[in-house]
């Protein structure tokens, strides 16, 4: 039956992605997978889990910059079968019926609530590194509960980190941890029950890849518990730190607790004379929220079907049962899948209540609708502008709405690329994770309170404050600032040198190559991101500049010769005077007068023939050109719909988004009120094979 379930399902899911899509001049509409980001929100909303599972899915495609483009979220049958082992996994984990309790220690409420103790001669630092727990139960035996958090503790000598126990018993501790390496010699950390070392580790994991490190520890309720880093420096007294960004206490090992899970999903106790009725109610009510629709009555008997017969003999076969028809729940295209049942006619027609409020909850919060949307497209309610309007105020303030700057800025402003992006050390010796992980924070914090604000969109370029913390005060020269209440970022004034995101160390550094700064990434990236005027591909063959750091002439002076090429000359004559502007900011966003030996010439023009000084005057130039408004709506609008607008839609848009003051929070409500985003896009496929 299980083997035949899985073929069924698989059969299903590719027949939905292998029809050709229906295409006319303005749209293609395709079938919108849900991606990584998406199935892992939605899974936790959905279940209450932890669990991470689309962490290990194949990495999806990007197109139009982002990656939730419909018509590149391609399933294959390697993934098929992922998806059904995350449903087995997820749904097991949600069931069983007693667990052991985890007493979770998330390293941000330890920075927050002051609990943790430090000590050594330069003491553990919180940073700021946006990593995740990827712990994973062991269905039915121990479970591990996860603790996520943008937050991970840098050891920086040789220091501890004292954290406090819950109760007296057996845990099982586990550090997910990485290096940051000296040498060969691994970091050694201490696992310190009462002074005591436990347990020894050696850390070679590296930020791409951390480890998970565990330990079973037995507490009496008064020692002291740490984590010891003990040895520093190598002998050639390079540095070398360890990051530490989860902890976990899963215990007291041999106690349970009831599931907290299980009872999102098992809404009633089956009679066993007639099981049938409790096992539609729990089917019924768990597809409609995975579905994001109510589930229709051929459906739910054909769930049925799969559970088995309608009468069973014991608890144990219709916990089965239940199983069964929930994990086939995951793994149908209607969960894998935003469905949206499309008119025969290919005209564009209203999108349905539930399909409307999935579209909104996708857009702002890369996960599925709550219960008070659910609520409203139960109740048609979506359909005024009135209502429409308070549901976006109310998910833009839900803390969820963080999964909107993370996925629609970190992409847009292309911050997910800076997490690949190693400045050479030996010519930036200064950069490290914790800049990194500052400089992202930054560029994110800022678009994050113009949000909150209804500031101006221009305001992103012409902010003449920021947010940082003291790591990246330092990185920009600004007065040294007092740590805020929680360790995390705080407002500060800039220099007069350094304006809005193109004074960002993370768009500064992202567009540079590792030991040099780039004039052409840098202008190509206003261009790109900034006005949505991309410059045509570079012709084949044709070599850049070389990297050597022994040159004579300024890196100005050798692009100019560059240009001389006549097969070079037809981009970079747009690319290069844009990124000139930028040349006072090295490789890693620090500012400087000099590039070596040479003076900073830092004049540049725009391709209409404006000419600026440097980043703030190119900064006040772009936030003022017509194109930067219509280039802000039609990423915005792209990232909302999941394809590429029509153009003349995203100028219309962004006419009456600029008449009325250009406040992103406006931005987003024109957005999700315009007619094209509460609309099917005109010819699409037909849905019946589904």
């Amino acid at each position: 039956m299980k083997r035949c379930l899985i073929a069924s399902l698989a059969i299903t899911l590719l027949a939905a992605c292998s029809e050709e899509p229906v295409s006319d001049a303005n749209s293609t509409y395709h079938l919108h997978r849900l991606n990584q980001a998406e199935y892992n929100n939605t899974v936790r909303d959905l279940l209450g889990t932890t669990l991470r599972p689309a962490d290990h899915f194949p990495q999806d495609d990007v197109s139009h910059g982002f990656d939730n483009i419909a018509s590149v979220l391609s399933l294959s049958p390697v993934q098929v079968e992922m998806y059904h082992r995350a449903a087995e996994q997820l749904i097991a984990d949600a069931l069983v019926q007693e667990r052991t309790p985890a007493q979770v220690i998330e390293l941000e409420d330890l920075q927050g609530k002051a609990v943790a103790e430090v000590t050594g001669t330069a003491p553990v630092q919180p940073l700021d590194q946006y990593a995740e727990d990827e712990s994973e139960d062991s269905l039915g035996r121990t479970y591990r509960v996860g603790a996520r958090t943008p937050h991970a503790w840098k050891f920086v000598s040789e220091s501890s980190l004292r954290l406090p126990i819950p109760a007296p018993g057996t845990y099982r501790v586990t550090i997910r941890a990485w290096v940051e390496r000296a040498g060969p010699t691994p970091v050694r950390m201490n696992v310190e029950l009462g002074g005591t070392t436990v347990k020894a580790f050696d850390v070679l994991a590296e930020a791409d890849k951390p480890e998970q490190y565990q330990a079973d520890v037995t507490f009496d309720g008064t020692q002291p518990f740490a984590l010891r880093y003990t040895n520093d420096f190598d002998t050639g007294s390079r540095w070398r730190n360890l990051l530490v960004d989860s902890v976990t206490l899963e215990g007291p090992i041999g106690e349970t607790e009831p599931n907290p899970l299980r009872a999102r999903i098992v809404t009633c106790e089956p009679d066993l004379a007639q099981p049938a009725v409790c096992g539609r109610e729990i089917i019924g009510k768990f597809a409609t929220r995975a579905w994001r629709r109510p589930i229709r009555d051929e459906e739910l008997t054909s769930l049925e079907a799969l559970a088995g017969p309608a009468t069973v003999e014991d608890q144990a076969a219709f916990e089965a049962a239940i199983n069964l028809a929930l994990t086939a729940v995951l793994t149908s295209p209607h969960f894998v899948f935003r469905v949206e049942t499309q008119p025969r006619s290919g005209k564009p027609a209203p999108l349905s209540p539930y399909e409307l409020a999935s579209r909104l909850a996708y857009f702002l919060w890369s996960s599925m609708p709550d219960a008070r949307l659910f609520e409203a497209a139960a109740n048609d309610a979506l359909g005024t502008q009135a209502e429409l309007e308070a549901q976006i105020e109310r998910m833009l303030a839900d803390p969820k709405s963080a999964a909107f700057v993370d996925n629609f800025v970190g992409q847009w402003l292309t911050l997910r690329g800076l997490a690949a992006h190693e400045p050479n050390r030996k010519t930036y010796p200064d950069y490290d994770l914790s800049l990194k992980a500052d400089m992202i924070g930054e560029t994110k914090q800022l678009f994050a309170a113009l949000l909150a604000g209804n500031r101006p969109a221009a305001e992103l370029l012409t902010a003449n404050y920021t947010f940082t913390t003291p790591r990246l005060a330092e990185h920009y020269d600004l007065t040294p600032l007092a740590t805020s209440a929680t360790g995390g970022f705080v407002r500060a004034t800039l220099p007069a040198t350094r304006l809005g995101l193109l004074g960002h160390a993370s768009v500064l550094t992202a567009t540079s190559h590792p030991n040099r700064t780039s004039p052409v990434k840098r202008g190509k990236w206003v261009l790109e991101q900034l006005l949505c005027s991309a410059p045509p591909p570079p012709p084949p063959a044709v070599e850049g500049l070389p990297n050597g750091e022994q040159v004579s002439a300024s890196l100005r002076e050798r692009m100019e010769q560059h240009r001389t090429d006549p097969v070079c000359a037809g981009c970079h004559k747009i690319m290069d005077p844009i990124g000139f502007g930028l040349e006072h900011y090295d490789g890693t966003g620090k500012w400087r007068d000099l590039d070596g030996r040479h003076a900073i010439n830092a004049t540049g023009a725009l391709p209409d023939g404006r000419t600026f000084d440097g980043g703030v005057e190119l900064a006040r130039l772009i936030a003022t050109d017509p194109r930067y408004p219509q280039c802000v709506t039609r990423q915005m609008m792209t990232y909302a719909l999941g394809r590429e607008p029509d153009l003349l839609v995203v100028n219309q848009l962004a006419a009456r988004w600029s008449a009325n003051g250009a406040g992103l929070r406006d931005l987003v409500s024109i957005i999700a009120t315009s007619e094209v985003f509460r609309n099917h896009a005109p010819q699409v496929k037909a849905m019946n094979a589904l």
